[in-house]
C-alpha cells in the first residue's frame, strides 16, 4: 500500500530520509510496520530541488526494489536539498510496473506523491480524462489512479500565478472532490484512501482522506523544529527518538515554513 516521506526545510542530504533513519523508507520498503503487507517492492522514486541550476524538480525513478538498488543509495549520500520526496510502491490500481508508474510524479515546479486507492477507478478514468484540458491531460504518463488526481490538480492550479499555501490546499481540494463526485455518478460505493502530498518546493499540502468509514492510512508530521525551519510527513515514523504527531483522518496540512503550519478539516 506504498510508503512515502516528504522534507521540507534547511539542506539535508537525501539519505536523511532513504537510508540513515532505523526506520528508513528503505527500510520500509521491505519492513513497513503499520499496513498488513509489509512489502513495498514495486518500484521507488526521489524527487528534489536544485533552485540553484532551476525550478523544476529532479527524479530519480527505477521499478526495481528500493532496498536492492545501489545507486539509489549512491546518490541519497551525495545529494542535498532543501525539498525531498521520497516513496515506495506497492502496485494496486494502475499496477503495471513502469518508471511511469512510480512516484513521486512531477509538473512544471510541483512533486505529488499518493498512499492509497481510489476504488473503482476504471468506473470513472474515462469521465474523468474527458473533462481534462489538453495540458493536463498531456502530463499523464502511466496509468495510475494517482497521477489522474494529479492532473486534476494541474487543472486546478495552472491558472494561478505563484499560488499561495491556501491556493494550492484549495485546488488539492477541488481534485478531492472531483474524484468523489465522479464516483458518485458512475454508482461507485466502494471508499477511497487519498493520503497525498504536494509540493512547490516552498510550500507543501499533505491530507489523510478516505471517503467514508474506516480510517486512512497512517499519516504522521513531525511539527517544525524548535527554530521554525524545517517539516517532515511520512506514511510511518522514521525514528522512535523523534516527536511525531499522527494526522487525524479527514485532515489537510497547510505547511508555509514563512507563516505557521494550518489544519484544515476535509
Amino acid at each position: 500500500m506504498c510508503r512515502l516521506a516528504a522534507y521540507l526545510g534547511p539542506e539535508i542530504f537525501i539519505s536523511s530520509l532513504v537510508t540513515e533513519p532505523k526506520h528508513s523508507i528503505i527500510h520500509q520498503s521491505y519492513h513497513a510496520r503499520e499496513i498488513v503487507e509489509p512489502l513495498n517492492g514495486d518500484g521507488f522514486g526521489i524527487g528534489w530541488y536544485a533552485p540553484q541550476f532551476c525550478e523544476a524538480p529532479a527524479l530519480f525513478k527505477e521499478v526495481s526494489p528500493a532496498w536492492n538498488n545501489v545507486n539509489l543509495k549512491h546518490i541519497a549520500r551525495v545529494t542535498r536539498s532543501t525539498c525531498v520526496f521520497a516513496h515506495v510502491r506497492a502496485a494496486s490500481t494502475g499496477g503495471l510496473l513502469s518508471q511511469t508508474n512510480c512516484h513521486p510524479f512531477a509538473w512544471r515546479n510541483y512533486l505529488f506523491m499518493h498512499n492509497g486507492t481510489v476504488y473503482g477507478f476504471d468506473q470513472i478514468e474515462r469521465a474523468l480524462r474527458q473533462g481534462l484540458s489538453d495540458e493536463a491531460y498531456n502530463l499523464i504518463g502511466g496509468y495510475t489512479d494517482s497521477e489522474h488526481i494529479f492532473a486534476l490538480f494541474a487543472d486546478q492550479v495552472k491558472d494561478y500565478d505563484n499560488p499561495t499555501v491556501e491556493e494550492l490546499g484549495s485546488s488539492l481540494r477541488e481534485a478531492i472532490k472531483k474524484i468523489e463526485t465522479l464516483k458518485g455518478q458512475a454508482g461507485v460505493t466502494e471508499p477511497s484512501t487519498m493520503n497525498l502530498v504536494l509540493t512547490d518546493g516552498r510550500k507543501m499540502i499533505a491530507t489523510r482522506y478516505v471517503s467514508e468509514g474506516n480510517n486512512s492510512n497512517s499519516l504522521y508530521i513531525r511539527p517544525k523544529d524548535d527554530d521554525g525551519k524545517s517539516f517532515l510527513v511520512v506514511s510511518e515514523p522514521l525514528k522512535t527518538s523523534q516527536h511525531w504527531e499522527r494526522v487525524k483522518n479527514n485532515q489537510m496540512i497547510l505547511v508555509d515554513l514563512e507563516k505557521e503550519v494550518c489544519v484544515q478539516s476535509l
